[in-house]
Parts: C-alpha cells; sequence; structure tokens
C-alpha cells in the first residue's frame, strides 16, 4: 500500500511538468518528459549533452552515453517535481550494460564529438554515476548558436539495432539567470527559501516539454570527477523557490548551475527507454551571507 501510494504521489507531481502532454491513450502513447508516465518505461541507456556557460566566459559541453540490456528494478523512479535531492543519480547495482564498440558519435549540425568507451574504474560520467561501460567526452570549444534549439542524433559504432532511434535530441535554447544576482560570488541569505528565476533568451518548441534544473555543486564542480551535488527539478516555469532546509545543506561557498533539459526518449524494440537528455545552463559562484 505504501508503494503504491508513493507511485501514485510520483505520477501525480509529475503531471506538474507537463504542458501539452496525452491525457488519454495507452502507455505506448507517450515516452520520455512528453507525459505523467514517461519514465516509467525500463530504462535502456541514455546519450545525455549538457551545455553549461562558465563563470569565466567560456563554455563547456559534456556528452554521455550508455546502454542497457538488463536491470533491477526495472527503472530508477524520476523525482518528484518541485523539490530538492541530494541523491538524484542513482544507479542500480544490478544492470547489465551492452557494450556498442569503441565509441559512439554525437552530432550536432556540421559538428561531430566522438566519445571513447570507457570501462571498469573510468566509466564514471560527469553526474558522478559510476557504470561498467559508458562514453564520455568533454568539450571547451566555443559553442556556435546553431547548436542550441535544434535536434542532435547519436551513432554507435556497432549498430545493435537502435542506431534509428539516437535521432531528435532537443538541445534547449540559451538561458540567463535572472535571479540570484550579483558579480562574482553572488549572494544566497542563508537559513531563508532562494527564489531563482531564468529566461530564456529564444522561446523553446512548444511541441516539446521542458523543465527547469537547478543543481549546487557542494564538492567540485561541472565536468570535475567525485562531485557531489543537490538537484533540484521542477517545471520550465522562469522561476523556482529552493527551501531553506535545502540551502541549509550548501557550504558558504560553492558553485549553482541553472537551466533547462529535455528529454526526447525512444523505445527500443523490446521496450526500453533511451532517453535523450539536452540541456542547457548557466554556472556560477555563491556565497552564503549570515
Amino acid at each position: 500500500m505504501v508503494e503504491r501510494a508513493a507511485r501514485f504521489l510520483l505520477l501525480a507531481s509529475a503531471i506538474l511538468l507537463v504542458a501539452g502532454c496525452f491525457d488519454e491513450g495507452e502507455k505506448e502513447d507517450c515516452v520520455g518528459l512528453s507525459c505523467p508516465a514517461g519514465l516509467f518505461w525500463p530504462d535502456g541507456g541514455e546519450v545525455r549533452i549538457q551545455y553549461i556557460a562558465l563563470p569565466d566566459g567560456s563554455d563547456l559541453r559534456l556528452f554521455v552515453s550508455y546502454f542497457v540490456k538488463d536491470q533491477t528494478p526495472e527503472f530508477v523512479e524520476p523525482p518528484l517535481l518541485g523539490q530538492c535531492f541530494d541523491e538524484l543519480w542513482y544507479v542500480p547495482p544490478d544492470r547489465e550494460y551492452i557494450d556498442v564498440g569503441d565509441d559512439v558519435k554525437v552530432k550536432m549540425g556540421d559538428d561531430e564529438v566522438t566519445l571513447p568507451r570507457s570501462t571498469g574504474d573510468a566509466a564514471v560520467d560527469f553526474l558522478g554515476r559510476h557504470h561498467q561501460v559508458a562514453y564520455t567526452a568533454q568539450s571547451y570549444e566555443k559553442t556556435q548558436d546553431s547548436f542550441f534549439d535544434a535536434e542532435h542524433s547519436a551513432t554507435t559504432q556497432k549498430d545493435m539495432g537502435f542506431n534509428q532511434l539516437l535521432h531528435g535530441l532537443y538541445q534547449t535554447p540559451k538561458v540567463e539567470v535572472v535571479s540570484p544576482t550579483g558579480v562574482g560570488n553572488r549572494p544566497i541569505q542563508a537559513n531563508e527559501d532562494l527564489v531563482v528565476e531564468w529566461n530564456e533568451l529564444n522561446p523553446a518548441d512548444p511541441d516539446i516539454t521542458t523543465g527547469g534544473v537547478i543543481i549546487f555543486w557542494k564538492k567540485g564542480g561541472p565536468g570535475v570527477a567525485n562531485s557531489e551535488t543537490i538537484a533540484c527539478v521542477g517545471p520550465n516555469t522562469g522561476r523556482f523557490v529552493v527551501p531553506k532546509e535545502t540551502i541549509d545543506k550548501l557550504p558558504d561557498i560553492g558553485i549553482m548551475q541553472v537551466g533547462t533539459a529535455s528529454n526526447q526518449a525512444k523505445l527500443t524494440e523490446d521496450g526500453r527507454r533511451i532517453d535523450l537528455w539536452g540541456s542547457t545552463c548557466v554556472a556560477f559562484p555563491f556565497a552564503k551571507v549570515y
């Protein structure tokens, strides 16, 4: 009964994210962020692109891909929207990966990035998740405007039957952070709720559901191995209130990241969900004020 109640609350909270989702129809009609049950298919892996505008004005793009043959539990439950989490990037210990060859290539217009295979202790992605087999890369090259508000794709070296699914990854538009404000270390008031506000410089595709994501780096930072984070997720309304209980957990000085994300997930023939995540963020240092 408790598990069923928790599942109901999770589904109810997911509705908050959805704009124009499927209100009716079978589960097969909806995968990814496009409907409340879209993330409850069995996990099949992901292709993820994260763009971060760094405090020094440079660009960072982080890439990760992995593929899952089987795991227990079948899927990782998505976070409750409108809340913040210390342990958002859970990886089931009982997971069988698919080795898709030496690399995965991510195609973004005229730009292509190769993600080499890593295994064992080296297979750690930029979210701190440990895998058996993963494909990762990062780039500090200047990012062209055509990269944003656009669809990208990926190709595995060995076509395991789902290369045709790895198309349509939507990279959300550039964002600017309205609140908190400041130059250098942006002040965050201790022991109080924090109002975070952002704008998209161009409207996102209205046919694609996007969400808002706020990440606090308690240890390390974007692209740094073994970092520790707190993540807050919610609808892409341009506003999120971080509760003071989360602020209390933060160090006095750290890195904050604000942005948006999409997930144009696809299903494999055996009904496993491959997530196609694209996120666009701004990172900046913060300092608590007492």
